[in-house]
């Protein structure tokens, strides 16, 4: 069984990963050390990296990262790559709440239509830096729903913009489902695992 590594510890990234991982017969380990990094890349997939490297630099088994900006379509593409940070107004330890409840009064304001996308870039450094990059579209609601998973307060307003259920109601499996066959084959094909 792989042993994989994750350089986060967002704690909904973590349960998403490790279910998809698990999948593929992989062991999602979260290491006890949280390393502080500086994100200063100007794209995800560099900040994926920065995260990669610095724990590659630390433990010996496979590392997997990921980064991710969201563009709010209402909002001209804000927040872009500092999702937590929203592009300096908070720290990164910000609150769910407090994040929300800004997105929120910010989507309320606006005039454009109430849908966006995430643009993800998944990491896994092995003995050579793999790369992939997803788009997730998804629809607005300005109504919350509660609950949402921890580190995600966005499940909280997003719906699938097909089958209009909310991200919250099972978030975790809706997001497996939007990327599972992505991040099979690009973990199937950085380890040359059989379908």
């Amino acid at each position: 069984m792989q042993k994989i590594i994750i350089a986060s510890h967002n704690q909904g990234k973590i349960i998403l990963f490790r279910k998809l991982f698990s999948e593929l017969g992989c062991t999602l380990v979260v290491p006890k050390a949280h390393l502080e990094i500086k994100e200063t890349g100007k794209t995800a997939e560099e900040n994926a990296i920065l995260k990669a490297a610095a724990y590659k630099s630390t433990y010996a088994l496979p590392i997997f990262a990921d980064d991710a900006s969201i563009h709010f379509d209402a909002l001209g593409g804000q927040p872009g790559l500092e999702v937590r940070r929203w592009m300096g107004r908070f720290p990164d330890t910000v609150a769910d709440e407090v994040w929300l409840d800004f997105v929120i009064g910010e989507l309320k304001k606006s005039k454009g239509a109430k849908t966006g996308k995430i643009q993800a870039t998944w990491v896994l450094y092995t003995d050579t830096i793999h790369t992939k990059a997803i788009e997730i579209p998804f629809d607005v609601s300005l109504e919350p729903h509660r609950p949402y998973v921890p580190g995600f307060p966005l499940s909280a307003i997003t719906m699938h913009p097909i089958t209009k259920i909310p991200y919250s109601d099972n978030d975790i499996e809706q997001r497996c489902k939007d990327i599972r066959s992505d991040f099979r084959d690009f973990v199937r094909t950085v380890f040359k695992l059989s379908s």
